[in-house]
C-alpha cells in the first residue's frame, strides 16, 4: 500500500474518478466527502485555504483504500503544535475521512500513521457520527497506536429510519398529524396542491432555481444561499455535478404547479442528508415547510425507495425533531499524538469543563 499526500488544486480526473468510486464502497457514506461536493466547497468557500489530500492506495495503486481532505493549522495560543484539520465548509454538515468498507486495521493504522508523519501532532475531526463505523475504525486505531482522543464537543441530531415499521407515525402526535393534514386542505382550497420528489438526471436547473427563491426568502434571507455570489456559485456547481452522479434529490410542495416549499437532499447506497429548506412567507398560515418535510415522510417509500434512513444536518433543538424521532450522537474532537501535546489537551479539557461547571450553577 502507498500513502501520499496531494494538493487538491492539482488532482487530476482520474484521480477524482477514484475518489468518487470510493466514496460509494466507504464503511460511512458521508456526502460532504464526496468530490461532488467536497470540490465546488473548496473553490467556492475556501478560497484562502490550501487543503490537502490524504490518500491510501492499493499495492498496485489501482483503487483508493482511505481518503481526507484537511487543512494545515499553525501554533497558537490554543493549540501550540502542528496540527490538521479536517474540512468542513460553511455549508457541510459533517466531516471524517472515507475508508473503504471491509478493509483490515493493518491499512486503517497506515492511513493514520500517513497523517502523522513530519511535525503534526493532532488532527482535529468536526462533527463525526459517533454510531458510525468509520468511528470505530479511527478510536480502534487509535488505541493501537498509542494515540488520544479528546471530545471538544457532543450533541445529538435528528434523524429518521423509513420503511414499512418507520417509527415516524407513532413519534409524531396525534393533534400534529390533524393540523397538518387540515392545513394541506385548507391550502387546497386555494388551487391544485401536488408534491413531488425529483431526482439525479431528472433535477433541472428550474428546480435548483425555485429552490434558491424560496430558501433566500423570509426571514433567512441574510444568510441564505442567494446573499452571497460564492454561496450561490457553490451551490450551482454543487448541484450540478450531484445530479450527473444521481446523488442529489429535491422534494417540492406545489401550488397550481408552482414551488411554495422545497427541501435539497442527497443520498448514497441507501444513507439519506437532508440540507437545506425553503419555504414562501407567503402561505405562512398553512406552515409549507411542514408541509414538505410531512409530506415527504409519506412519500419517501415510493419516491426513493432505496432509503433506509435521513440525517438532518441540524443542531441540537431544531424544528425537525417533532417529525423525524431517530436522534443520532454526533461528537468534535481531536485525535493527538506525543505525551507534551496530549498533556498540554488534557489541561485544556479540564479547564473547559470547570467552566462548563461554574457555568452550570
Amino acid at each position: 500500500m502507498h500513502f501520499d499526500w496531494y494538493d487538491i488544486d492539482t488532482i487530476t480526473p482520474e484521480f477524482v474518478t477514484h475518489w468518487h468510486a470510493l466514496g460509494l464502497v466507504a464503511s460511512t457514506p458521508n456526502i460532504y466527502l464526496m468530490p461532488e461536493f467536497m470540490l465546488p466547497a473548496v473553490r467556492c468557500l475556501e478560497a484562502d485555504k490550501r487543503p490537502q489530500l490524504a490518500a491510501l492506495w492499493s499495492a498496485d495503486r489501482s483503487a483508493l483504500i482511505g481518503l481526507g481532505v484537511f487543512n494545515a493549522v499553525a501554533p497558537s495560543w490554543r493549540f501550540p503544535y502542528p496540527r490538521l484539520s479536517a474540512v468542513k465548509s460553511k455549508h457541510s454538515f459533517q466531516s471524517g475521512v472515507l475508508l473503504r468498507a471491509g478493509i483490515d486495521a493493518e491499512s486503517v493504522d497506515l492511513f493514520i500513521a500517513g497523517l502523522f508523519e513530519g511535525s503534526c501532532r493532532a488532527v482535529r475531526i468536526n462533527e463525526l457520527r459517533e454510531d458510525s463505523i468509520v468511528h470505530r475504525q479511527l478510536q480502534e486505531s487509535a488505541q493501537r497506536r498509542g494515540l488520544r482522543w479528546f471530545v471538544d464537543a457532543r450533541y445529538e441530531r435528528a434523524g429518521v429510519k423509513l420503511g414499512d415499521n418507520a417509527r415516524w407515525r407513532e413519534h409524531i402526535s396525534r393533534s400534529r398529524h390533524r393540523r397538518l393534514q387540515s392545513a394541506r386542505a385548507r391550502l387546497a382550497k386555494l388551487g391544485k396542491v401536488e408534491f413531488r420528489i425529483v431526482q439525479g438526471a431528472d433535477v433541472s436547473d428550474a428546480n435548483v432555481e425555485a429552490f434558491l427563491r424560496l430558501e433566500a426568502m423570509g426571514w433567512k434571507s441574510g444568510s441564505a444561499l442567494l446573499a452571497k455570489s460564492e454561496d450561490t456559485r457553490f451551490f450551482r456547481e454543487m448541484t450540478r455535478a450531484c445530479r450527473e452522479r444521481g446523488l442529489i434529490f429535491f422534494c417540492e410542495l406545489l401550488l397550481d404547479g408552482k414551488p411554495i416549499a422545497s427541501t435539497s437532499n442527497f443520498s448514497i447506497n441507501g444513507s439519506g442528508f437532508a440540507f437545506k429548506v425553503g419555504n414562501d412567507p407567503n402561505y405562512a398560515k398553512f406552515s409549507p415547510g411542514y408541509l414538505v418535510e410531512y409530506a415527504s415522510l409519506q412519500s419517501f417509500m415510493k419516491g426513493c425507495p432505496d432509503v433506509r434512513e435521513m440525517e438532518s444536518g441540524s443542531q441540537a433543538g431544531s424544528y425537525i425533531e417533532v417529525l423525524w424521532p431517530e436522534r443520532i450522537p454526533m461528537v468534535s474532537g481531536h485525535l493527538v499524538w506525543g505525551a507534551l501535546p496530549a498533556a498540554y489537551a488534557t489541561i485544556k479539557q479540564r479547564v473547559k469543563s470547570a467552566r462548563w461547571s461554574i457555568a452550570r450553577g
